[in-house]
């Protein structure tokens, strides 16, 4: 029994067939593609250009395949907003999380919904990197809403001629009642959105065969049963082997924390979001939007010739040690507290500053940042263990002993992670009621060490006596910077 996994993220589209041990079979297909980005804050992407890229992937993957596919499964990007024809062609860019075009639009959505229970209701926050202040701010440069979409939606369409949104994908948009499954009226009437322009919803497998065109394309996928997509993080999620009290730590490009639950919390913290898997299942967690992109500008601006003499430094320094303190939101902030203004800052430099000051000021305050992230999960789910993956981990090799130091848990780098593919592999084996097992090798685990903890609960104290004066700042520069 063979399934095939798409994972599609915002800077490369790839597909995997797995055996239900987990074994590759066949050559992966990747292709990528570019986020076009401007200093006004955009960052978009064609939704042609992925569709494009993706469908070339899948050639590459099933070219050779001789044996049957029974399924396909699909871990799409998540936040991303599409304007559709009633018939799901594009009208504009896909606008994905990170883009702030729209951004004016949040202060007139924020005076009509009440943030809590709106958070408690739709598990997401009035926050730039969400769906409403994106249509708002679409509505209010004049451009007519004929169907809400997302780069998923859209993608459905495309494979089987109707656009529908997948439950999972829909729950992170911020236009979802996450507790009764439907579209969340009191959100669109802030927004002047009707139903009818809001696509269908779908959960488990897709009740339409694939496009005939499409067919003909891949004759090893014209008997497949097709899963809806899920969200990216939930596929993550998927894809750890550990307990149910093991959250999953992402550190890519960007960063998150989420625990799997089938008792999601009525009341979600405000650093926290709450999102779907399925209609059983909930993915609790944090967000953070730097990562691995904080370490490529630092990289960039300082223009260091020896990286790793500037990371085996941080092997050798207690934390804390430099005396400079970054909030490195470049992309802005999400968790801990979704401020929509801020921006990054680094406070503290002097003439004796050294790159590896600034390399540590940023990897101890995304450590700091997660540490603001467990502490809120740990109030409505038990976390005793963390598994944690990510390319940015491997770039600084401190990485995992500082985030055990900060969370005050275990933390088990697995030797080999597929990730979202084999979580989108794994939910497919999971619908067709099999059982399917990935071997990800040894893990290093790193623990927390005493006087280490110590160190990240005094830094931590110092950067909350700072924050507050930061909030004031960042309000300034976003005047100057949206004019």
């Amino acid at each position: 029994m063979a399934v095939l996994a798409l994972d599609i993220g915002t800077s490369s589209a790839r597909a995997v067939i797995f055996d239900r041990l987990g074994r590759r079979l066949g050559p992966e297909g990747q292709t990528r593609y570019q986020t076009r980005t401007t200093v006004a804050g955009a960052a978009q992407l064609s939704a042609r250009q992925i569709r494009d890229g993706l469908f070339a992937a899948i050639d590459q993957a099933v070219r050779d395949v001789r044996q049957p596919i029974e399924a396909v499964g699909i871990s799409c990007f998540w936040h991303s907003f599409l304007a559709l024809s009633p018939d799901g062609a594009p009208r504009s860019p896909v606008y994905t999380w990170e883009d702030r075009t729209f951004v004016g639009a949040l202060p007139a959505l924020q005076a009509a919904l009440d943030k809590d229970a709106y958070r408690n209701r739709t598990g997401c926050h009035l926050h730039p990197s969400y769906l409403p202040a994106k249509v708002a701010g679409y509505i209010g440069a004049g451009h007519q809403i004929e169907c809400v979409g997302s780069f998923s939606a859209y993608l459905v369409g495309q494979l089987f001629g109707e656009v529908v949104e997948g439950l999972s994908m829909a729950s992170a948009s911020g236009l979802l009642d996450r507790s009764r499954h439907t579209w969340d009226q009191r959100t669109l009437t802030a927004l002047g959105v009707p139903k009818a322009a809001m696509p269908a919803l779908g959960e488990g497998w897709v009740d339409r065969r694939l496009m005939p065109g499409l067919c003909r394309r891949w004759p090893t996928l014209k008997d497949a049963k097709w899963l809806f997509p899920i969200g990216d993080g939930a596929a993550a999620c998927l894809s750890s082997s550990g307990r149910a009290d093991t959250a999953v730590l992402s550190l890519g490009t960007s960063g998150g924390l989420r625990r799997l639950t089938d008792e999601p919390p009525a009341h979600v913290p405000e650093p926290l979001f709450c999102y779907l898997l399925d209609g059983e299942r909930s993915v609790v967690g944090g967000a953070l939007s730097g990562g691995g992109n904080i370490l490529a500008w630092l990289h960039q601006i300082t223009r260091l010739e020896d990286w790793d003499q500037a990371t085996g430094l941080l092997n050798r320094r207690p934390i804390g040690q430099g005396g400079v303190l970054a909030w490195p939101h470049l992309a802005g902030m999400r968790s801990p507290d979704w401020e929509a203004d801020a921006s990054g800052a680094i406070i503290g430099l002097s003439l004796a500053s050294q790159p590896a000051d600034l390399l540590a000021a940023v990897v101890e305050a995304v450590c700091l940042d997660f540490r603001a992230i467990m502490q809120a999960l740990q109030t409505v789910l038990p976390v005793h263990r963390v598994q944690a993956s990510g390319g940015a981990l491997q770039a600084v090799r401190e990485w995992p002993q500082w985030l055990a130091d900060a969370l005050e848990v275990a933390v088990a780098v697995p030797e080999e992670a597929e990730g979202s593919a084999w979580g989108a592999a794994k939910m497919a084996f999971s619908a067709l009621g099999q059982s399917a097992h990935l071997s990800t090798g040894k893990s290093r685990r790193y623990r927390p060490r005493p006087n280490e903890q110590e160190r990240f609960r005094r830094l931590e104290a110092t950067r909350l006596e700072v924050s507050p004066q930061l909030g004031a700042i960042w309000a300034v520069l976003a005047k100057e910077r949206w004019q």
